[in-house]
């Protein structure tokens, strides 16, 4: 189960922005964070293969090494991030998982808008 210094992310990505990744998102590009581990067990689930069995299918990140991944991610975005989604396992699993979810929308939103700020003046 998820702690406050570790978490389960369904990818194993090779950037430095890991566990988050950029997909193309027509002219812009998304900032995708997929969790794994999940109760519901939706009938229609898309992710079921990571979302259910997080030991099995996913990957452990530390919290505070993600965050500090995010302040990479303007110098590998290709173009501008129209897109921000945290999905997969369920974001309210535990009461950590939500204070790191929240964290990780408060920040990816952050930097985001700071480069949009940045680039107008």
């Amino acid at each position: 189960m998820p702690n406050g210094n570790i978490d389960w992310f369904a990818r194993r990505s090779t950037t430095s922005i890991s566990p988050f990744e950029l997909n193309n998102e027509g002219k812009g590009q998304a900032l995708v964070l997929r969790y794994a581990g999940c109760n519901l067990r939706c009938p229609l689930c898309y992710a079921w293969k990571y979302a259910w069995f997080m030991q099995k299918n996913g990957f452990v990140y530390n919290i505070q090494n993600s965050i500090q991944a995010l302040r990479n991610l303007l110098g590998i975005a290709k173009k501008k991030i129209v897109w921000i989604r945290i999905q997969g396992g369920e974001p309210c699993l535990t009461f950590n998982r939500i204070l790191n979810t929240i964290t990780f929308a408060v920040e990816s939103l952050t930097i985001v808008h700071q480069n949009i700020v940045s680039r107008r003046n």
